[in-house]
């Protein structure tokens, strides 16, 4: 009897010490079926969170306005019949990153609040259903692809969520697939084009409704039993005396094309967690229309990530105590400096986030989002990249996002890592090998 129970003990430290091999071993497609304490005990529990700073810059009580004047000789692109471009990858230059900013921000300047655009005021019906749009059940991990082939379709692009989602994620266990990226797809592999906004609100998603273009925005996700994450959703219709949107959420369902129905708050509050993004696909011939719809702001990169810097500060005014406002901040101020190629913006992107993280941020934040890295190394604060990169990598799904290595490799490089940062690059160039922000880093441009 004694040698049993020891045998029995044996087996169990035996399967203890195994648990750690067994959960990396199992497939990502199979560990996400399994029950959520079944997933941790393989795999162990999920972070509470990002790393808040070791230390961080403190802001005013209250922020100084965000306006600044548009640099001489831009003007809008909606009168060319041109869609706003992608975001701008955010590679900071070679000079910015490791160097403190030494520039102090600039003074605010007060500018006279716009008028709003005549042609813009609301005009739509009341209720709007499009058809030809049929849902698609995603499979794992794959709700950009199967949005995009449910869109694509309803052009009549006869391609499946397998055929984008090779294309968009060569590496099938990669959880993101960023809005830049679907828009040079849908323009280099479809004959369709493609538009990509944020900062936008709930009646600029009905117009494009009314006007009959299926909208796909990028917003937060709760599902049940399941931690926050990032989402596609397509929305094909609206009902303003209900109050909510109808959209094919590839995840939940319904399968019958019927659509889920969202209040339009509801749909706000987690559209609003990734700076209220949605992507147009129209026809080429339609380029004018859908800009025009989108209005003079959204289609001049400069003023679409001014006006997204000067609503999130709204926000965080409002409500301080909400991190994604505090991210929506930090984030539209690093693509504004991006596009300006103006470093003075750096601060306070990277003070708005520390208050983000101090706040705290969904452990996922960083699979999808990547503005801190960029923000950080303008300011010459590297270990703080280094530290939510190997965060980010210490979940499983983290593992696989090519933006975590290509960042890590960059802050690896600024603390004088030459070789981890070769490894680094060279690590996301394996996760998709047509990355072009890490061939020219891991080329030393």
């Amino acid at each position: 009897m004694r040698r049993r129970w020891l045998l029995l003990l044996l087996l169990a430290v035996a399967a203890i010490v195994a648990l750690p091999w067994l959960g990396r071993a199992v497939p990502d497609p199979v560990l996400a079926r399994l029950p959520g304490p079944a997933q941790v005990l393989l795999v162990g529990p999920a972070p509470a969170g990002l790393p808040a700073p070791a230390t961080r810059v403190l802001l005013p009580a209250r922020l100084p306005t965000l306006d600044f004047p548009t640099p001489p000789g831009r003007t809008g692109m909606a009168s060319a019949g041109l869609p706003a471009p992608a975001t701008p990858t955010l590679h900071p230059t070679a000079a910015a990153i490791g160097q403190p900013a030494t520039t102090p921000m600039p003074p605010p300047v007060d500018l006279p609040t716009p008028t709003p655009d005549a042609t813009l005021a609301p005009s739509w019906p009341a209720a709007v259903r499009l058809q030809g749009v049929n849902i698609v059940p995603q499979t794992f991990n794959n709700c950009g692809p199967a949005n995009v082939s449910m869109v694509l379709n309803f052009y009549g692009v006869p391609l499946d969520q397998e055929a984008t989602g090779t294309a968009l994620k060569p590496t099938v266990t990669d959880r993101n697939v960023s809005p830049d990226e679907i828009v040079r797809y849908v323009r280099d592999r479809t004959r369709l084009e493609a538009a990509f906004f944020v900062g936008a609100d709930v009646d600029l998603l009905r117009r494009y409704l009314a006007a009959g273009y299926p909208i796909i925005i990028e917003k937060g996700f709760s599902p049940p039993d399941e931690d926050w994450m990032g989402h596609y959703l397509t929305l094909v219709g609206y009902d303003d005396r209900a109050g909510h949107f109808i959209g094919m959420d590839t995840f939940l369902g319904p399968w019958g094309n019927q659509g889920r129905e969202e209040s339009y708050e509801t749909v706000d509050a987690y559209w609003a967690q990734f700076n209220r993004a949605l992507i147009v696909i129209h026809r080429p011939e339609q380029a004018a229309e859908v800009a025009s719809l989108a209005g003079e702001v959204l289609t001049d990169p400069v003023r679409m990530w001014q006006e997204a810097a000067r609503r999130a500060e709204a926000d965080v005014m409002a409500a301080p105590a909400d991190a994604f406002a505090w991210f929506r901040l930090g984030a539209s101020l690093t693509h504004l400096g991006d596009v300006l190629e103006d470093r003075r913006f750096a601060p306070t992107a990277a003070a708005a986030f520390d208050q983000a993280r101090t706040l705290g941020l969904p452990y996922r934040m960083l699979w999808y989002q990547f503005e801190p890295y960029a923000a950080y190394l303008a300011v010459g604060r590297p270990q703080d990249v280094l530290d939510l990169a190997e965060a980010t990598l210490e979940t499983r799904g983290g593992q696989t996002v090519e933006e975590t290595h290509y960042y890590r490799g960059l802050a690896l490089r600024a603390l004088g890592d030459e070789t981890g940062a070769q490894a680094a690059f060279i690590r996301a160039l394996g996760l998709k090998g047509h990355y072009a922000a890490a061939q020219a880093a891991l080329a030393g441009d």
